[in-house]
């Protein structure tokens, strides 16, 4: 974790290996906001800034339950406060929200902090950053904030509603090398729409570049309008069209005024 505010006696470095996108876990598992920082080769991320390191606490990401004893002790030692509910931006008038302005976000965006590192010997990897900070997800809570705890019908129903909720979905086609993660809502939600459509049809022209028989057996017979291209696993043949960059080019035009993998976003932007 990126930014511990106190020096942990053991520090340890835990390896976990995903059979999934790095992202989609990290995003689905971590159990409080302060939690969700990481680096990749050459940039270190926070999702939630401004409660992690300019409000010094950290909200949780899942049901508040009898593990939470364990975190508490976790994450007091290292100079947050815990929160057991959710905490809006009405309580104190001149607090922002420490979720984002918006409940649809990316990595990267102008609610995270971003911040290179010194990449001097460190090999640079074959995917753009683009994709990391093209991948976005949902925010959302389970519960309505003007029915309040005591009025609850059982204490499950306390425990689940003491926490927001990150959702993402993956977004995947033969058309691009990389998968990304996106939220299905708002404006991200009809941009990704959007492209679906349009790596859809590219698929389908690139499939006539196969030869004759594996053609065959990809289809399996099927018409054009009875394939869904997004789904489609097969080896691509040499001068396949990967459009990735096209993603950000696409992006850059819906999205005018973000940046992505351009310079660093600084704590002015973010706070």
């Amino acid at each position: 974790m990126v930014g511990s505010r106190k020096r942990v006696a053991n520090p340890c470095i835990k390896i976990v290996v995903t059979s999934n996108i790095p992202l989609r876990v990290i995003l689905h598992t971590s159990p409080t906001t302060a939690s969700l920082n990481f680096i990749s080769w050459n940039k270190a991320y926070s999702i939630f800034p401004r409660s992690t390191f300019l409000d010094h606490e950290t909200l949780p990401l899942k049901p508040v339950d009898w593990q939470w004893t364990d975190l508490h002790r976790q994450y007091s030692g290292r100079g947050w406060r815990m929160r057991t509910e959710p905490i809006r931006e009405d309580i104190q008038k001149s607090r922002k929200n420490p979720y984002g302005i918006w409940p649809d976000r990316r990595v990267g965006d102008k609610e995270s902090w971003v911040l290179r590192l010194d990449t001097t010997s460190v090999e640079k990897p074959s995917r753009p950053d683009f994709v990391l900070e093209l991948s976005g997800f949902h925010i959302w809570a389970p519960f309505k904030w003007d029915v309040p705890l005591h009025e609850r019908s059982s204490w499950l129903a306390v425990r689940t509603n003491l926490c927001v909720h990150i959702t993402s979905f993956v977004f995947q086609s033969p058309s691009l090398r990389y998968k990304y993660t996106f939220s299905r809502a708002g404006d991200q939600g009809k941009f990704w729409k959007h492209l679906g459509r349009i790596f859809s049809r590219n698929t389908l022209g690139q499939l006539m570049k196969l030869a004759s028989n594996y053609f065959d057996v990809i289809l399996n017979g099927q018409q054009p309008w009875e394939v869904a291209p997004h789904s489609l696993e097969f080896v691509k043949p040499q001068g396949w069209d990967y459009y990735d960059d096209m993603v950000l080019t696409y992006f850059e035009e819906g999205f005018p005024g973000e940046e992505v993998a351009g310079g660093v976003q600084t704590q002015a932007q973010t706070v």
